[in-house]
């Protein structure tokens, strides 16, 4: 082959290969957009936590305290505050239902790939490594629990803390708002300090003059004030659950290693390579800022912290995700430039194609039938000719639904009675017996494992309405733990 015939030949395949890229990126993004949009008005729990979620909700429209002692009624899930605020106006606007809350999510988690793409790209001309970045966040929808567009949390305080992050790198004169979005992250969830603290001290440290302070006062001002302020409005009963509750439960052991082979290594080991090559300080790719380097880590460490917690899901991994999609992009982008070796521009960007290609999912799957919509149209009919009150522990928002009383979500429970200190679990263990003994609800749904319930229930309740019966695949969760109503008990004839 002639010199002349291989300089024409490479650069057809660098345009092949961008295309490839741009293709598979833009692939993941509509996939994730087409799936947020299709199951954004489906009115039941994609994740059973859903439905417990929008009874915040219902209490901030009410006016009404979010800390209280636990009970059946309604016991907080162990979360800060802020989703629900920002939520409300959605749900005075849209109506109390899951919609509302879903949009919320799906404005955050567009602005989430947004704020990657943005990252990504500073400092380069080109917008591929950009693209690809978002992309490989997309395609981590799956792995992720499919939680970017659900009625939780996650979203938005990922969407806050990449958003102080950006601000952060861009100027010196944002470092307050900087502050005042860590702070917004913190109170939406609590486990976002733990990108917080690393950033404001690595901003503080980085600068000097009296302008090194300012991110750092205007977060930890914040995060005091409202911690102290909600500690006080409520008795004490924020403290406890957004931090003496969770630290009390027990740790997933297993993921200590885990965490970084089944959740990292094998799921994005061309992203961790970028990871590596940024701390490198090759001449190529230039080495992280000290508030870049305090995110990456620290997000990595919040994922980590939160999957070893006993019930940590797949969504916790999203930090890390979103951290590592940018650093793919950023190092993408460095390895396209003309100084880069020729091999290391063609090597890593098939490897990140091939990255793209390990992260394929089947999108549809995702997204709930009209076969699951006519089943739970039909559960909310059978609940709502059930004379008197119903308990749903899993999903209250069937309860709501049907026209009836909600009590509190059976996750919230549990982790009150699974916490220290022993007599507020104690105490709410007894109070479940006794109002199930009682026979005090007309009847009790159940899911697939009801095993918490602290009573016999067969003492009180019969089995009287398998459901789903001849239908073993409707009305099943799509995200976090798969579930879904089994059996319908109503009292037991005296």
């Amino acid at each position: 082959m002639t010199t002349s015939t291989v300089s024409e030949v490479v650069p057809s395949q660098q345009r092949a290969l961008k295309v490839l890229l741009a293709v598979g990126a833009l692939w993941y993004l509509g996939s994730y957009l087409v799936v947020a949009l299709a199951r954004i008005a489906y009115p039941y729990d994609l994740e059973w936590m859903e439905g417990g979620m929008l009874e915040h909700v219902a209490r901030v429209l009410r006016g009404q305290s979010l800390y209280v002692p636990p009970s059946i009624e309604f016991t907080p899930y162990i979360y800060s505050p802020l989703y629900y605020y920002v939520a409300a106006p959605f749900a005075k606007l849209l109506g109390l239902r899951l919609l509302a809350l879903r949009m919320v999510s799906l404005i955050a988690s567009i602005g989430v790939l947004g704020l990657i793409a943005a990252l990504a790209h500073v400092g380069s001309s080109s917008r591929l490594g950009a693209l690809v970045a978002a992309g490989i966040f997309a395609a981590l929808f799956e792995r992720s629990g499919a939680f970017f567009d659900l009625a939780r949390v996650d979203s938005l305080a990922l969407f806050f803390v990449l958003l102080a992050i950006k601000m952060l790198l861009a100027s010196e004169r944002r470092d307050v708002a900087g502050g005042v979005l860590l702070a917004a992250a913190f109170f939406t969830k609590q486990s976002a300090l733990l990108v917080a603290v690393p950033v404001a001290a690595a901003r503080t440290w980085s600068l000097r003059g009296p302008r090194r302070f300012q991110c750092v006062t205007s977060f930890l001002v914040l995060a005091a004030a409202g911690s102290v302020s909600l500690h006080l409005l409520t008795k004490g009963w924020s403290t406890y659950y957004m931090f003496s509750l969770p630290a009390s439960h027990a740790w997933a052991r297993e993921f200590w290693v885990k965490f970084w082979f089944a959740d990292l290594v094998s799921v994005v080991p061309v992203a961790l390579a970028a990871l590596v090559i940024r701390f490198a300080c090759t001449p190529i790719v230039p080495a992280m800022s000290l508030v870049e380097g305090a995110a990456v880590l620290g997000s990595l460490f919040e994922s980590w912290f939160s999957r070893l917690h006993i019930f940590g899901a797949a969504n916790v991994l999203m930090p890390a995700y979103a951290c590592l999609a940018w650093q793919a992009g950023v190092v993408l982008d460095c390895m396209r430039r003309p100084e880069a070796p020729p091999a290391g521009r063609r090597f890593f960007g098939w490897a990140c194609l091939a990255q793209l290609a390990i992260l394929w999912f089947a999108a549809w799957k995702e997204v709930p039938t009209a076969a699951d919509r006519a089943a739970g149209a039909a559960l909310v009919a059978r609940l709502a000719a059930i004379p008197g009150p119903v308990l749903i522990s899993c999903h209250p928002h069937l309860a709501r639904l049907a026209g009836k009383a909600a009590y509190a979500h059976q996750m919230a429970l549990v982790d009150v009675m699974r916490g220290q200190p022993r007599e507020v679990a104690d105490a709410l263990r007894t109070d479940i017996r006794r109002r199930l003994e009682t026979r005090e609800f007309a009847a009790v749904v159940v899911d697939v494992d009801q095993d918490w319930l602290p009573v016999d229930r067969s003492a009180s309740y019969i089995r009287t309405q398998p459901l789903f019966a001849g239908q073993p695949a409707v009305f099943w969760t799509k995200a976090g733990w798969v579930v879904r109503p089994r059996d319908i008990y109503e009292r037991r004839p005296e």
